[in-house]
């Protein structure tokens, strides 16, 4: 009678993580399979001697569980800096519980799509914006899939194995704590769509990291437009206005929109956005101006002020 499940995840490359993640471990659901996500811990012996180490020292150890004959050499991670811990996470370990018949082919069929989701909204939650002047790391790795029996250790063949993990993360001044990743996890775990002014912004971020700040600022604005007809709907059906989008319609562009804001007495974050957020993007659009990064960065940072108090992920809970 098998005992335990455990997969081992492979980043192959690092994913940062702020220190109060070493250690931990954050129940959630994949799928209707219960699962505990291990993540390696720093090695107590050595913490007092990381000040001395030059950082970048291999000193992140396995996680606590009973996993026998697991490799030790495996590089678990490395430590940058001390006393606030930054960590590079290679692996973690997933321990799988109530396991149905083809639990396999559950748990390969939706790893990805779950961790898509998580990897997405930590950057969101945690406003990782990448920067083109430093090393971005791609995470690319497969998922392998243990029973443990005693000490009997027995790999689970399937044909999803060889399945990888693609995605892209910034340098290592940018990382995700435990809190932002247990939301994170939450909202994968529920398996919420990511609203459009989300990914609106997340292509935003990325065209920063790719330094087309143009790009940048069109998404962020267009992320912008989405939110304030979202807002401005929501205030149009709670006083039961009649046929609200008939209305909009005719304030379709930014400026109109906040217009349109200021007669239905709705507060909004700034009142400078005419030079903070449409100015860059009609220069961008209508006169062919080139546009730098801290344009783009400025305009993405005040879009985003509107998505907090307009669009809060906390509503996709509640």
């Amino acid at each position: 009678m098998v005992k335990k499940i455990y997969g081992v995840l492979d980043f192959e490359n690092e994913f940062y993580f702020g220190g109060d993640i070493l250690g931990s471990c954050i129940e959630t659901i994949l799928k209707n399979i219960r699962i505990k996500l291990y993540f390696p811990l720093l090695n107590p012996s050595v913490k007092e001697q990381i000040k001395d180490s030059g950082f970048n020292s291999n000193n992140i150890i396995a996680p606590q569980i009973h996993f026998p004959n697991l490799n030790p050499h495996l590089n678990w991670g490395r430590l940058f800096s001390y006393p606030d811990i930054t960590v590079q996470i290679n692996y973690i370990i997933i321990e799988i519980f109530d396991f149905p018949n083809n639990f396999e082919q559950t748990v390969f069929s939706n790893i990805e799509h779950f961790l898509d989701l998580l990897f997405k909204y930590c950057k969101i939650i945690s406003r990782n914006i990448y920067d083109k002047d430093n090393e971005t790391i791609k995470l690319s790795g497969p998922l392998n899939l243990y029973a443990i029996n005693g000490n009997s250790v027995k790999k689970i063949p399937n044909i999803y194995s060889e399945q990888k993990i693609d995605m892209d993360f910034s340098h290592i001044e940018n990382n995700v704590t435990l809190e932002q990743l247990s939301t994170a996890i939450k909202f994968s775990s529920l398996d919420i769509e990511i609203p459009l002014e989300y990914e609106l912004i997340l292509k935003s971020y990325y065209d920063l990291e790719n330094s087309d700040y143009r790009s940048a600022v069109i998404n962020a604005n267009t992320a912008l437009e989405v939110t304030l007809s979202k807002k401005i709907l929501s205030v149009l059906n709670s006083i039961n206005f009649p046929n609200p989008e008939n209305l909009l319609k005719k304030f379709q562009m930014v400026s109109k929109k906040f217009e349109l804001l200021k007669l239905l007495n709705i507060d909004i974050p700034t009142t400078d956005y005419s030079n903070k957020i449409i100015q860059p993007r009609n220069d961008a659009v209508h006169k062919g101006k080139f546009l730098n990064r801290k344009i783009a960065s400025t305009v993405i940072s005040e879009v985003e002020k509107y998505l907090d108090d307009f669009s809060p992920l906390t509503k996709l809970i509640e």
